[in-house]
């Protein structure tokens, strides 16, 4: 996985063909950009394209954790609640509520 602070917004990208996800986090304590206004899923890169991500827009914070062998990456809001849930496979860094 890579792991960026860079656009002002919580990002989470995988992509086609394979290759290592990324996980931005810039909602820590910066003006928040707005979110693109293009579509993030189809979106193509020099030799990749955006097969699974989401993105939004509000204050907070990620926690990492490592537990049983497995990464993950909690974003909460500025309160300290959990806004996702982010698993890390060996490919694919999946996030649900």
């Amino acid at each position: 996985m890579v792991l960026s602070g860079h656009i002002h917004h919580f990002q989470q990208l995988n992509f086609t063909p394979q290759r290592q996800p990324q996980l931005i986090v810039g909602n820590s304590g910066d003006n928040l950009h707005p979110l693109p206004t293009v579509p993030i899923i189809g979106f193509r890169f020099p030799g990749a394209t955006v097969s699974d991500g989401l993105a939004f827009s509000r204050f907070g914070f990620t926690n990492v954790y490592l537990l049983e062998g497995v990464w993950y990456a909690v974003p909460r809001d500025a309160d300290g609640n959990v806004e996702l849930v982010c698993s890390l496979d060996p490919s694919t860094l999946h996030c649900y509520q």
